[in-house]
């Protein structure tokens, strides 16, 4: 199972937007992508936001108005939605509190989709140093990792202490 299917909040990403682009549409999830590589701080944020999510002219261009909207966010007839943030860095460096705030709105909105019922939510695609969990296999909390992830191995496959292969010890 692709953990695509399965996340739900922020998180990273190494896969291409391309590729996550495509497996949205193959969900039928909107997509949405946050290129932040022209964005320096809070204002070219909220002017990107406001494009990529087509909000209204009346949109408030501040942060209370990005929570209350990306909130809102009309899922209808889509089965969940995929934020891509790429190239981050730029803001991370020159803005830490403006992409502090942005990362804490995006990741607001991401459970308020959850707790709507729409599966996904953000994806920060990129290098750099961030404090924000992978994307990974067993996201779902009732999906378990298989035996490899584990590290488990079959007693039946090992030898025993006397060197014979799929014997247990008397």
């Amino acid at each position: 199972m692709d953990p695509i299917d399965t996340f739900s909040g922020v998180r990273r990403s190494d896969r291409g937007v391309e590729e996550l682009e495509s497996a949205a549409d193959e969900r039928g999830w909107s997509c949405i992508v946050l290129d932040c590589s022209d964005v320096e701080d809070r204002a070219g944020f909220l002017e990107l936001c406001s494009e990529a999510f087509g909000f209204p002219e009346w949109f408030g261009m501040n942060w209370d108005a990005l929570e209350e909207s990306l909130g809102e966010l009309d899922l209808v007839g889509a089965g969940g939605v995929l934020v891509l943030w790429t190239r981050w860095q730029e803001l991370a460096d020159d803005a830490p509190r403006d992409f502090a705030t942005a990362l804490d709105v995006l990741t607001g909105a991401a459970a308020a989709w959850t707790r709507d019922g729409a599966a996904g939510g953000v994806l920060i695609l990129g290098e750099g140093d961030l404090d924000v969990p992978d994307l990974v296999a067993h996201e779902h909390p009732h999906a378990l990792p298989d035996d490899d992830e584990l590290g488990v191995v079959d007693l039946a496959d090992e030898p025993d202490e006397g060197g014979e292969e799929g014997r247990l010890s008397d």
